[in-house]
């Protein structure tokens, strides 16, 4: 029976502590999350030895990568070139994102990366057979052919 009551006790404490929680939310102030959550265990990380200096070097070596730096070109050349776009017709952009989602899923271009790969692999062998078959037609055709006079 005591345990019954022990737990609409704390069921009650959290809900009053998430409505507050909400209420403060709402009016625009910061909440604190407890230690055990939120950045809790990337602050447990950082105190292990030699985590600081590996993330620094993580980092640094990500932020010299030209691939990010290309990535992050192309992403504010686009949201230069769309953002008023969309601002005027968002509803055409959302039913553009659902077409081309729904399009990805159709076809599923994931499973196209080994397709590509044993054709870019057996491309070189093709195209030698083919050359090949050509020059073999080229030089037959030119043997039946009458001799140059000259």
């Amino acid at each position: 029976m005591t345990d019954h009551l022990y737990d609409a006790a704390t069921a009650v404490e959290r809900l009053t502590r998430s409505r507050e929680a909400l209420r403060l939310a709402l009016r625009g102030a910061q909440t604190t999350p407890p230690e055990g959550q939120a950045r809790g265990w990337w602050r447990n990380l950082m105190a292990m030895p030699g985590a600081a200096l590996l993330a620094k070097a993580l980092h640094l070596g990500i932020s010299r990568d030209p691939l990010i730096s290309a990535l992050q070109a192309v992403a504010s050349a686009a949201l230069a070139a769309f953002k008023p776009l969309v601002q005027r017709h968002p509803l055409g952009f959302a039913a553009g994102a659902f077409v081309a989602g729904g399009l990805v899923v159709l076809f599923r271009p994931w499973r196209w990366a080994f397709k590509v790969s044993i054709v870019a692999g057996l491309l070189p062998q093709i195209l030698a057979l083919l050359l090949a078959q050509q020059a073999r037609s080229s030089s037959a055709e030119t043997a039946k052919a009458d001799p140059p006079v000259f």
